[in-house]
C-alpha cells in the first residue's frame, strides 16, 4: 500500500513539475501593424512589440497565446473578458484593468518630400496642408494637433498606414504624420525606389507616446513587469529592438 501511495505521490509531482515547465497558459489580445505585430500566412506571428510582451511574459513562466483583433475591436475585446490581457494600452484609453509599466515607446513624427522644400517647425506649420495620418492620430497627439485635424478640411487618418508612403511619393498629401518604424518599414518593404529613405525629410513635432499592457488581474500584471525588468537586465530585450533596427 506504501509503494502505491509513493508513486502516485512521485506522478503529482511529476505533473506538477510538467506543468510548471509549460507554463500557465495567458490569452493577450494584440492589432495587426507591422512591424510591431506581424501576421504570416502560415498563421504564426512575429513583431517588435510581439517579441518584447512574449518574451517578458515567457520570463515570468507564463505561455502566451496572442489573438489578433482590428484596431477598432482590440480593446472591446478584452472588456468582453474575450482575452485576459490587451496591448498597447494607454491610461487615457479608460480600460477596467491593470497597466503594466511601460514596454516600448512610439516615436511619431511628420514626413514631407524633401523636394517640397517644407520646413515644419511646429504642429502649427500644418494648417492648411494635405495631411494624411494614422487612425486616432487626433485623440493621441495633443490638443493643438487636435483642433488642427478639427479646422483642415485636407486633414484625413487612415486604417492602412501601407498606403502612407505611396500617397506621399505620389504626391497626393504634402506631409505624413507615422511613427517612425512604421514609416521606415513600408518605406523599403513597398515597390519604392531603394534611395527613397533619402528623398523623405522628418520632423520631431509630437511628444513620444508610451505604451502598456493591460491586464484583468493584478497578479499577471506583477507577473509581466517582473518579466520585464528580467529580459531589459539579460540583455533580451536590446537584442529584440536590434533586430528590428531602422537604421538597416
Amino acid at each position: 500500500m506504501g509503494s502505491i501511495t509513493s508513486f502516485r505521490i512521485a506522478v503529482l509531482v511529476l505533473f506538477n513539475v510538467l506543468s510548471l515547465a509549460a507554463g500557465e497558459k495567458i490569452t493577450l489580445g494584440m492589432r495587426v501593424v507591422p512591424p510591431y505585430v506581424e501576421q504570416r500566412s502560415d498563421g504564426s506571428i512575429t513583431g517588435l512589440e510581439y517579441d518584447i510582451i512574449t518574451a517578458a511574459l515567457k520570463a515570468s513562466g507564463y505561455d502566451p497565446v496572442v489573438n489578433c483583433f482590428p484596431l477598432a475591436r482590440l480593446h472591446e475585446s478584452f472588456r468582453a473578458g474575450l482575452v485576459q490581457a490587451a496591448a498597447p494600452a494607454r491610461a487615457d484609453h479608460k480600460l477596467s484593468g491593470i497597466l503594466t509599466d511601460v514596454y516600448l515607446v512610439y516615436s511619431n513624427a511628420a514626413f514631407v518630400l524633401k523636394q517640397s522644400g517644407r520646413r515644419l517647425n511646429a504642429v502649427e506649420d500644418l494648417k492648411g496642408l494635405r495631411v494624411l495620418a494614422f487612425q486616432t492620430a487626433h485623440s493621441i497627439l495633443g490638443s493643438s494637433y487636435a483642433a488642427i485635424a478639427e479646422n483642415n478640411p485636407r486633414y484625413a487618418e487612415t486604417t492602412k498606414q501601407s498606403t502612407q508612403t505611396h500617397m506621399l511619393f505620389a504626391r497626393r498629401v504634402d506631409v505624413v504624420v507615422c511613427d517612425e518604424r512604421i514609416f521606415y518599414y513600408y518605406l523599403r518593404s513597398t515597390d519604392l525606389p531603394p534611395h527613397a529613405r533619402d528623398s523623405v525629410a522628418m520632423f520631431r513635432l509630437f511628444p513620444s507616446t508610451e505604451y502598456r499592457v493591460v491586464f484583468a488581474t493584478k497578479a499577471h500584471a506583477d507577473a509581466f513587469n517582473k518579466g520585464l525588468r528580467t529580459i531589459r537586465s539579460n540583455g533580451t530585450y536590446a537584442r529584440i529592438l536590434e533586430k528590428y533596427s531602422i537604421n538597416d
